[in-house]
């Protein structure tokens, strides 16, 4: 039965026949009915996925990369996916060790206690110490080596059931061509199918290999194979997938698992998932795989050669670009799926963009060789639940890793010591990190050099960033996360060509970008573009005043999905790379916008307590770039303050700003003047 979309109505007569009664009358739904009219078995059930489930949400509501480390005893993993009320899979790897580590996979439809493996062809088998729970905001694992060693770094993805993303099916075979009905509410991008009880092949199907009765192992790295007997030459529909007479699909009274994978074209702007191919050719970076959303997490497999199924998320370091001549394309923490490798490999992998991905290297952009992915769209999608999920000032570095506590997964760091010496402020960005301890690439907000490289800013973490190269207290660090129409980080690559049109995902037009060469030596460009001032500039590194000139910006005022350079050195040239970090004003959590200050200034951003973060700049005159934090200080009275374009030592004792609930003053002591400024709430 397919049901109606949520809101929609249902008639009784549906309900009856659904449940096996005669129609007519009254009926009386208890959970169990409810879960099976929605193809649901465990947990509890809300209206939208009785009636089908809504087609919008919010990735982050369906998806989570989660990084732990293990205390061998027990634990909860709180990722924020309800997995108990509506049900979904729990995968779990280990990331280093010294021996074999299994890809354990567990799931609410067979439940928590039984284990299947990718990695292996054998059959399932109970473990009750490795998933010991599914929680409405996780999952929980006890003391098993494979889940939760002491000191043990882990890996896990998990997958919520929701319509037009991923449904779980269990079945028993009959040995005959029959067909097996799904909940996911679309025509399915990739499934994966497990025999339960006995040992055989894991069976893949994608929506790439379905001309000529085309399948892939999971458990191998085999190139595709042909056989019509296992999904009866078949492709699936909406509602159902067919299974042939094959044992690795449908065996007499053998059982099964199906998992089933969305599949949203990339002209929808609310796709979340995308299932494709690609044919590789060789490059150092491949050509573009369009999907039309930048990506969190990606699965490729070459199909006409052999290869590994190999695994990246942006958790443990998707790269936006390569950032130096010894740092290789695409250099991105790796596991592969058929193997119990646990060494995570960083020899090339992807880099991501705005509207897709570029396979780098070896066995994902082999030359003329085609390859199948998957690809999840990156989050958060929402709006945030609290201003404290946007940004956070850390001035107590821990003795532990992260040094830096910001409570949510950054994407953005400024980061120096109180003391002058360092050329402003230290820049690190989740796109410009490799992962735990490989390369990291630095800017400094007060000087115009290439990005130097560090191994201690590691930003695989879900609460922070570490910086344990230095052994100093003095630090502050503010920390941010990339959210729609607050703030977004961008990296790109140069042409040099008159006109180079570059994606963003910020949502909205923004209204202030900073832009710094990352591979060679230039300026930090800013600029605040509204209407009528195209071609207007502040250098980050100066304290000069606005000026003109036209040959960065392209005339063209940003929009919610690009921005244009022009072909000057600063903002494109060719073969070279760049970041952008890109502002934009959202009601109650950020304000980019001009000020006239003349003696005390209220400065109102439509916040409820003040803010917590202020960048300001005088456009009309020579001045200094001030930042000010909660952490130092936003206070009646002195407050401390950095200056991003020197580097000068912390300030303390000037009173240039004070609190106000509704945004900030500027004291009678600060110099008037014309300003822009930043400020996060």
């Amino acid at each position: 039965m397919v049901l109606p979309a949520s809101g929609n109505s249902i008639s009784l007569d549906q309900i009856h026949v659904e449940l096996g009664e005669d129609s007519g009358g009254t009926v009386s739904l208890g959970d169990d009915d409810v879960r099976a009219l929605a193809s649901d078995t465990s947990g509890a059930i809300g209206m939208d996925q009785f009636f089908g489930l809504s087609n919008t949400f919010n990735i982050e509501d369906v998806f989570s990369t989660f990084l732990y480390t293990g205390n061998g005893s027990s634990q909860n993993i709180v990722n924020g996916v309800n997995v108990s009320g509506d049900g979904g899979m729990v995968w779990v790897k280990e990331r280093s060790g010294g021996g074999g580590a299994p890809n354990i996979i567990s799931d609410t439809v067979r439940g928590n206690t039984k284990i299947i493996q990718s990695d292996s062809n054998a059959a399932e088998y109970s473990g009750s110490t490795r998933i010991t729970a599914f929680n409405n905001n996780g999952f929980s694992v006890g003391n098993s080596t494979h889940t939760n060693a002491n000191s043990t770094p882990y890996t896990s993805w998990t997958w919520k059931k929701q319509t037009k993303f991923f449904d779980i099916v269990a079945y028993t075979g009959n040995g005959s061509v029959r067909t097996i009905a799904h909940s996911l509410g679309e025509v399915p991008g990739m499934i994966f199918i497990f025999r339960r009880d006995t040992n055989d092949n894991n069976i893949v199907w994608h929506r790439s290999l379905s001309a000529d009765n085309k399948f892939i192992l999971l458990n191998e790295a085999n190139a595709e194979g042909t056989n019509g007997d296992l999904f009866n030459s078949t492709d699936p529909t909406d509602e159902v997938f067919t299974v042939g007479t094959e044992t690795a699909t449908n065996a007499n009274g053998a059982t099964y698992v199906a998992y089933l994978f969305g599949h949203q074209g990339n002209n929808n702007a609310d796709a979340v998932i995308s299932c494709g191919s690609y044919t590789g050719n060789g490059a150092a970076l491949g050509a573009l795989v369009d999907i039309g959303f930048e990506p969190q997490f990606v699965v490729t497999k070459a199909r006409s050669a052999s290869g590994s199924w190999h695994v990246f998320d942006n958790i443990r370091g998707l790269h936006g670009m390569n950032v130096m001549a010894n740092i290789a394309r695409g250099q991105t923490k790796t596991f592969t799926w058929n193997t119990q490798d646990e060494d995570e490999a960083a020899n090339g992998g992807i880099q991501v963009n705005a509207k897709g991905f570029h396979p780098c290297g070896d066995e994902k952009n082999t030359n003329n060789a085609t390859f199948i992915y998957m690809a999840i769209r990156r989050g958060p999608m929402g709006d945030p639940s609290a201003v404290t999920d946007v940004f956070l000032a850390d001035t107590s570095p821990n003795s532990n890793n992260p040094r830096f506590i910001s409570g949510f997964p950054l994407d953005l760091a400024f980061e120096r010591r109180a003391s002058g010496d360092q050329g402003g402020q230290n820049v690190t960005t989740r796109l410009g990190s490799m992962g735990n301890g490989t390369t990291t690439h630095n800017l400094l907000t007060g000087a115009s050099g290439a990005a130097s490289t560090s191994a201690n800013k590691d930003t695989d973490y879900m609460n922070g960033f570490d910086d344990d190269g230095d052994s100093a207290t003095n630090f502050t660090a503010r920390m941010f996360r990339r959210y729609p129409g607050i703030m977004d980080v961008v990296t790109y690559e140069g042409d040099g060509q008159a006109t180079h049109e570059i994606n963003h995902s910020l949502g909205v037009a923004p209204e202030a970008i900073w832009l710094k060469a990352i591979s060679k030596s230039e300026f930090w460009i800013c600029t605040y573009p509204g209407p009528s001032d195209i071609g207007d500039y502040l250098l980050l590194n100066s304290d000069g005043g606005e000026a003109t000139d036209t040959s960065y910006f392209k005339n063209f005022t940003p929009t919610s999905t690009i921005f244009k350079v022009n072909n000057n050195g600063l903002v494109n040239a060719d073969n070279h790379q760049y970041q952008a970090i890109l502002w934009a004003t959202k009601a109650g959590f950020s304000k980019v916008g001009s000020v006239v200050v003349s003696g005390t200034t209220n400065v109102d951003c439509g916040f409820s307590s003040g803010a917590r973060f202020v960048v300001a700049k005088r456009t009309d005159a020579s001045g200094d770039w001030f930042m000010w934090d909660h952490e130092n200080g936003i206070n009646t009275g002195n407050d401390s303050y950095f200056l991003l374009n020197t580097n000068a030592a912390q300030v303390t004792n000037q009173d240039f700003i004070d609190p106000l609930n509704a945004g900030f003053t500027f004291s009678s002591n600060f110099t008037n003047g014309t300003y822009v400024f930043i400020a996060i709430a």
